[in-house]
């Protein structure tokens, strides 16, 4: 939102297992629910971190080192 701070936040959060070099490993998505971008994190540290950008208003853009066609998702 141009010049106004938002008040809140909207995700949709998904969560797979995926297999990664023989084993099985978590990945996660977000999909902002105002813009419809979806992010994908290979670990919980690197979600974490964007959450933590996006409310700190800090220029966070997502990664896509996790794959969003893994486990079955969209």
């Amino acid at each position: 939102m141009p010049d106004e701070r938002r008040r809140h936040l909207t995700f949709v959060m998904r969560l797979w297992q995926a297999q990664s070099d023989g084993r099985l490993v978590w990945r996660m998505s977000l999909e902002d629910a105002h813009t419809g971008i979806r992010c994908g994190f290979a670990d919980l540290a690197s979600l974490v971190a964007y959450l933590d950008a996006q409310l700190t208003d800090t220029e966070e853009s997502c990664n896509d080192d996790a794959p969003l066609t893994q486990g079955g998702t969209e």
